[in-house]
């Protein structure tokens, strides 16, 4: 490493230090992307499900990701289970020093697999108010629809979100394999 490079990184390093005392917002933050290695280990344990290693969830393009995603997905069983990540994801967000979160979570991945949305949006309130209790973050929540389901399976989604309004649940956003569906497609939904 060169003098230059050097003094760069030594230069990052007190930048970093400096600002770790900030109050800060963060705008962009999946649930189930948050979710430590060791959260799923328990979940995994939890349910009677042996075998999970780090490298099961490694990936190196996007088809991988989203294979990795379902996999994660898949230990989030329970309410008690998005409670628990939103504490978790709370706590880390605490440690960095962040006072706001808006946090994208990906409610047609789990009511496909028979959760029902109102328990699983109780259950994000809970933790919410949990993390909040326990000295911030504030935390809300954005539906992030999946792209490659479909227009119609989106508007499902948008059915439930007004059957089952939520004060913590701000927003919609539109996920997935962006050359699935063109976004026009959704702008109906969206109007």
């Amino acid at each position: 490493m060169g003098i230059g490079a050097r003094r760069l990184a030594a230069s990052g390093a007190r930048r970093t230090g400096e600002f770790r005392h900030l109050p800060k917002v963060d705008l962009h933050v999946h649930l189930e992307g948050s979710l430590s290695f060791s959260l799923l280990r328990r979940f995994a344990r939890d349910q009677g499900r042996a075998g999970l290693r780090s490298h099961d969830l490694a990936f190196h393009d996007f088809d991988g990701f989203l294979r990795a995603f379902a996999r994660v997905c898949s230990y989030l069983c329970r309410p008690v289970d998005f409670q628990l990540a939103v504490q978790c994801l709370g706590r880390r967000l605490r440690r960095d020093g962040v006072i706001h979160a808006e946090v994208f979570f990906s409610p047609q991945v789990h009511t496909r697999r028979g959760l029902e949305y109102a328990e699983l949006v109780k259950a994000l309130e809970r933790g919410a108010r949990e993390v909040k209790a326990a000295g911030g973050p504030s935390l809300l929540f954005i539906a992030d629809g999946v792209r490659q389901w479909g227009v119609e399976s989106f508007q499902v989604l948008l059915a439930e979100m007004e059957r089952h309004p939520s004060p913590s649940v701000v927003g919609i956003g539109l996920g997935g394999v962006e050359d699935a569906i063109p976004s026009r497609a959704f702008a109906p939904a969206f109007a």
